[in-house]
């Protein structure tokens, strides 16, 4: 997701209940409700299904966790899990889970106690697999057919477990792709590596089943490696310097460009890319995007901080749903003509009036 310039990438689970859901892959939905709700067809608990009496303790306890954490109780799910209801709220990048029944009103909530502490066994049995600690905290936030085996101590089961596991971020680790046991997860078909030096980028290449590989700010200027994986379809190669995207016309089957924070002047070798539905091309130098005109499939576009005038090559396009153009100083947007776009961005873009409206029927958010 960008930010300000750079990529940061997000696991599924915490853009379920947010206006991103939508860019979660079909494949993945249910394994990403399943993370974030704790348990797999799990569903936060309502009133409803709860005793008088517990859902009293339960109402107490959040607001009191609210207060504690400094957060709208809003944020904070109920879930059941195997060892009984528990509260899900956010803490920095990511989640926290903590048993309600672990809860003392009467005394300070820890916000440094360990969220990992009932995954011990299960983190040991990694350790014993040749696992570092880096590596044993990403697994624990990554996504496999099944929850993390919190308690399994049998290597040959744990094993079965990691060769499940879909979606992994190694990334701001240093030389992740060199850390050990990486071997043992051979179906990843998410990986995120960025935000850290990338020496060599073969050893991704051991992942046959990839499909999504986030590499912001790795230093990697060859793509070549691109040519060995047939199944990728999502791509980000955010703030590595690139400036020639004519390696992309290779790579027919990407569904995902995400280039931002680049050197970026030319794309007209995204015309090859018919099967392109998400597009981030944000604080780049481009003027002309005539080589969409044809991408039919588009659903998502970001070209904020470039040097755009003319975007009439997005207009008429059916599956166009969400536009972002903010920080275009010379932008005319009345050449914006859709059927479906429900959500558009054109801050400090020098728009004079809206008279753009009305060709945009779907329109229901304008920043």
């Amino acid at each position: 997701m960008n930010h300000n310039g750079h990529t940061h990438v997000i696991p599924y689970e915490q853009l379920i209940q947010s206006k991103w859901e939508y860019l979660i892959p079909a494949e993945y939905k249910k394994a990403a409700e399943d993370a974030y709700y704790g348990r797999k067809g799990q569903t936060p608990s309502t009133p409803a299904q709860d005793s008088s009496k517990e859902n009293e303790e339960i109402t107490k306890k959040k607001t009191y966790l609210a207060q504690q954490l400094g957060i709208d109780e809003s944020l904070i799910q109920v879930i059941d899990n195997e060892k009984g209801k528990a509260f899900v709220y956010p803490h920095g990048d990511h989640k926290h889970s903590t048993l309600i029944s672990d809860i003392d009103t009467t005394k300070p909530f820890d916000l440094h106690g360990d969220p990992h502490a009932h995954d011990k066994v299960g983190m040991a049995t990694l350790k014993a697999l040749g696992f570092d600690d880096e590596i044993i905290e990403d697994i624990l936030h990554a996504t496999a057919d099944t929850e993390f085996p919190s308690n399994e101590t049998d290597l040959e089961k744990m094993k079965a477990w990691l060769a499940t596991v879909k979606y992994l971020n190694i990334g701001q680790r240093k030389d992740p792709l060199e850390r050990k046991g990486l071997n043992l997860m051979p179906n990843i078909e998410v990986l995120g590596i960025g935000f850290t030096k990338i020496k060599d980028i073969r050893p991704v290449l051991q992942f046959k089943h990839l499909k999504q590989l986030w590499m912001t700010k790795t230093e990697v200027t060859n793509y070549d490696f691109l040519k060995e994986i047939p199944t990728l379809e999502d791509l980000d190669i955010s703030q590595n310097g690139v400036s020639d995207l004519s390696f992309l016309k290779n790579y027919p089957n990407l569904k995902t460009v995400v280039a931002a924070g680049n050197n970026i002047r030319d794309i007209r070798p995204l015309a090859q890319l018919k099967n392109l539905e998400s597009l981030n091309l944000d604080y780049n130098e481009i003027s002309d995007i005539s080589a969409l005109s044809n991408l039919s499939n588009l659903q998502a576009v970001s070209l904020e901080h470039n040097q755009l005038q003319d975007v009439s090559a997005l207009a008429q396009k059916a599956h166009l749903t969400r536009l972002f153009l903010s920080n275009n100083p010379n932008l005319d947007i009345n050449s914006l003509k859709t059927s479906a776009l429900a959500e558009l961005t054109v801050n400090e873009s020098n728009i004079q009036n809206l008279n753009f409206l009305k060709n945009n029927p779907a329109l229901t958010v304008l920043q």
